[in-house]
């Protein structure tokens, strides 16, 4: 959760800057863990060559579809931050693993979370996600088009 920063813009040459803050977050994880010694039992690969090549040492599966765990997810942060859907004004859901290209998974999300007035879209970067992101809903923030944005990574 992103939120327009409380304090007055700041002044810089004469033009007014809003600073963007992270007032809420939450997750989902599913609870199933496969490790890349699980993986070296069927490949032909150990943990050191996965790690050195990926830095990952084990990776979630999970049993229900991602946008379950992005709405689980979704409400936490909103809870986290002391907002209901209904004052989220954008959400962003990035994901190279969406479950459905149409509709979009950010507009389920938006739907499920009573985010009614939110503008929402997916944004398809891969592991570069989180900082595209980023400058996404900071530039909207700062700029004034959003108070309060949702950003969701999924993965």
């Amino acid at each position: 959760m992103l939120h327009m920063g409380d304090n007055a813009p700041h002044k810089k040459r004469g033009v007014s800057l809003t600073h963007a803050a992270i007032v809420g977050w939450g997750k989902c994880l599913p609870p199933l863990i496969l490790t890349n010694q699980d993986l070296a039992t069927f490949l032909p690969t150990d943990d050191e060559w996965i790690t050195t090549r990926t830095g990952m040492k084990e990776r979630r599966i999970s049993h229900v579809p991602g946008i379950e765990l992005a709405i689980t997810a979704a409400r936490r942060a909103i809870a986290c931050a002391g907002m209901s859907g209904k004052d989220i004004e954008l959400v962003i859901y990035g994901s190279c693993s969406n479950d459905e290209l149409v509709p979009n998974s950010a507009s389920g999300v938006q739907q499920r979370i009573g985010a009614t007035q939110a503008a929402s879209f997916d944004v398809n970067t891969a592991c570069h996600q989180l900082h595209v992101r980023s400058v996404d809903r900071t530039s909207m923030i700062k700029s004034g088009i959003v108070k309060n944005a949702l950003v969701i990574a999924l993965n």
